[in-house]
């Protein structure tokens, strides 16, 4: 009797080890999936921060006015 225990613990770690790796893999994975959705990237502390936006106020004023014109034209399709 203790051998058939011995033989069957043998087979159960021979059987289960092949997806005990693929359960820590899979972890690891969802783990660093979980991190970008969240904004944290392996191996840095916090957050990623976004870029400031480059260029000049002038262009942002240009910007702006476009959105604007934009913006005006879709509220006056909606009255006709």
């Amino acid at each position: 009797m203790a051998a058939f225990g011995k033989h069957q613990e043998q087979f159960r770690d021979a059987a289960l080890k092949p997806f005990e790796q693929l359960a820590k893999q899979n972890l690891a994975m969802f783990q660093a999936a979980a991190a970008m959705f969240t904004g944290q990237m392996p191996g840095k502390a916090g957050p990623v921060a976004a870029a400031p936006p480059a260029g000049d106020g002038a262009e942002m004023a240009a910007l702006k006015a476009q959105v604007a014109a934009l913006q005006a034209r879709i509220d006056g399709t909606g009255k006709g």
